[in-house]
């Protein structure tokens, strides 16, 4: 998942994107994430925050409970939502 910061800089529009790693163990959960999260999709994702130690590095992950969809399903017309599943 990326995450854009924009701000205007003294040099013009400026923007960051930092990736982080997401990890969904719930099985419900992980089913709809890996059927219906595409690129670009739209998500609000709330866990916990866990670090480990990978090969010499430190890994940041976030271990997501909730994933709400906010990409609109054209199909549909309607914001997808799943809550605490």
């Amino acid at each position: 998942m990326a995450t854009n910061e924009r701000w205007q800089g003294e040099e013009g529009p400026m923007e960051k994107t930092t990736w982080h790693r997401i990890a969904v163990f719930q099985p419900g959960l992980k089913d709809l994430a890996l059927q219906y999260i595409k690129k670009g999709h739209r998500v609000y994702v709330t866990g916990k925050i866990d670090t480990a130690m990978y090969e010499g590095q430190r890994i940041t992950s976030i271990i997501a409970d909730n994933i709400i969809f906010l990409t609109r399903d054209s199909a549909q017309g309607e914001v997808d939502e799943q809550e605490d599943m």
